[in-house]
């Protein structure tokens, strides 16, 4: 079961991170909302393998344009 080996290694990551509980599929989601507010549903669609339907009816979370922007200028940090 792939998936709950990489939901594992999420929580794993989280706990660490100090940033529990960690929601089932919460990258994902993040992922979708994101993009609908900077890229559009057509595109998210396409990248997600979902349809604009399913994308309007489950992940869609009110993002502004200008958040997304800023949630894609994350950047890992360097040591």
């Amino acid at each position: 079961m792939p998936r709950k080996k990489l939901q594992l290694a999420f929580e794993n990551a989280a706990e660490k991170a100090g940033v529990l509980p960690w929601p089932q599929n919460a990258l994902r989601h993040s992922f979708c909302s994101y993009s609908v507010a900077s890229k559009g549903f057509d595109w998210t669609a396409a990248q997600a393998d979902h349809s604009v339907r399913l994308l309007r009816e489950r992940y869609w979370e009110v993002v502004t344009k200008d958040d997304a922007t800023k949630y894609w200028d994350i950047k890992p940090t360097t040591k």
